[in-house]
């Protein structure tokens, strides 16, 4: 897939799902914890290359869904998520295209994490965020010349999944796609994965997108993706005891 394409779209991804959050003064503890769960270089084979995510990426995408009745939920999830302390990892890219970035947060409590984590799991958030991603990429794609002359449909879905790692106490998944059809009249498809961990009072949230190989999600990137998401669940999970 065209790069840029490619990237507008899992900018619009990551922004979504993922809520960046000011640290409480004071917090410096958590914020070690929440650090030792985000996703670093040495979890990936040394061929991944990597990028700064962008903290402002998320603002519009939240006034995007104030307008939408089904993101009450959603957006509700995003308010409390912001009330842990937090911490995000650079996004990796493969030369495959499979990239991955993840991002912590640490509660005051178990429960508080319990309920940040319910609320990001809420049965209206599937249908939330197809919208969001429908509208946003066509704005994006809209806004840049070079995209906005070659796509002639975009076509988003978000679902929950039940393919999620077996770690920590809680888990939960949403994976999807977005589809290009190009004026040559060929489509390109992106996928997108965003998986949640929740052990004890720290939740962490991996967001991968890949293209389109074999039959399932799973067969579209690297067991190396597999392997960074538990090494960031397994740290969070040790910091958390100490």
């Amino acid at each position: 897939m065209n790069r840029l394409v490619r990237s507008t779209v899992l900018v619009a991804f990551a922004a979504t799902v993922l809520v960046l959050g000011a640290a409480p003064a004071g917090a410096a503890t958590d914020k070690q914890i929440a650090k030792a769960g985000v996703i670093t270089a040495k979890d990936l084979p040394s061929s991944w290359k990597s990028t700064p995510t962008d903290p402002d990426s998320g603002k519009a995408l939240e006034v995007l869904a104030a307008g939408f009745p089904q993101c009450v939920d959603y957006l509700d999830s995003r308010a409390q998520l912001k009330k842990g302390v937090n911490a995000d990892s650079r996004q990796f890219t493969s030369r495959d295209d499979e990239d991955v970035s993840n991002e912590s947060w640490v509660f005051t409590s178990a429960a508080a994490a319990r309920s940040a984590f319910e609320a990001m799991g809420a049965s209206s958030n599937a249908n939330c965020l197809t919208t969001l991603f429908q509208k946003a990429f066509e704005q994006q794609i809209a806004a840049d010349p070079s995209s906005a002359g070659r796509v002639t449909s975009i076509r988003a879905e978000i679902q929950e999944s039940n393919s999620v790692p077996d770690a920590g106490d809680d888990q939960l998944g949403y994976i999807g796609s977005v589809q290009f059809t190009l004026n040559d009249g060929s489509a390109q498809q992106l996928l997108l994965g965003y998986f949640a961990i929740r052990t004890s009072r720290g939740i962490i949230g991996h967001t991968v997108a890949a293209p389109p190989v074999g039959a399932g999600f799973r067969d579209s990137y690297a067991t190396a993706v597999e392997d960074a998401i538990n090494e960031s669940a397994s740290r969070m999970a040790k910091a958390l005891k100490n």
